[in-house]
């Protein structure tokens, strides 16, 4: 799994805002007792981060 892109001017997701690269690194090979990892609790944001816009001042 790599460290996900976002679209810097477009956007302006928590996602995108708290997830740092050095936090990714931290949590990326962590899994929990069920098997939930990561890469399965971002999976929505990351694909919905391409499409979602900031308003337009």
């Amino acid at each position: 799994m790599k460290y996900p892109i976002f679209p810097k001017d477009c956007c302006n997701s928590l996602l995108s805002k708290y997830l740092t690269k050095e936090l990714f690194v931290k949590l990326k090979t962590r899994t929990t007792s069920n098997g939930f990892t990561l890469e399965k609790a971002i999976r929505s944001g990351v694909e919905q981060s391409f499409f979602l816009t900031s308003p337009k001042s």
